[in-house]
């Protein structure tokens, strides 16, 4: 079974504590190469992108707010503008 690893919007992995004052509305989850944010707010949220593994890129493969999101690289670090009640999933690419 893959390792779920969860974070903040802003990079900061999750606590239990975080997951029980309600910070779970707005989260990046990573497992086995993927990674996906979730904005589950009313309000747009940026999201800084942790590491992908042996330092490739993010390569984006869904966008919400898209019909056909085009095939972005993106580094760690990156910030992507979410708007409100919006999910984004990516694959770990290799970097350039």
């Amino acid at each position: 079974m893959p390792e779920l690893r969860w974070f903040h919007p802003d990079g900061r992995a999750m606590t239990p504590e975080d997951w029980d004052q309600g910070a779970g509305n707005a989260v990046v989850l990573i497992f086995d190469g993927i990674c996906v944010l979730f904005n589950a707010r009313l309000d747009a949220t940026s999201f800084v992108l942790p590491p992908a593994r042996d330092g490739a890129s993010w390569s984006s493969a869904f966008d919400s707010a898209e019909s056909s999101p085009a095939d972005r690289q993106h580094a760690a670090g990156d910030a992507i503008e979410c708007p409100p009640l919006f999910s984004w999933v990516a694959t770990c690419g290799r970097s350039d």
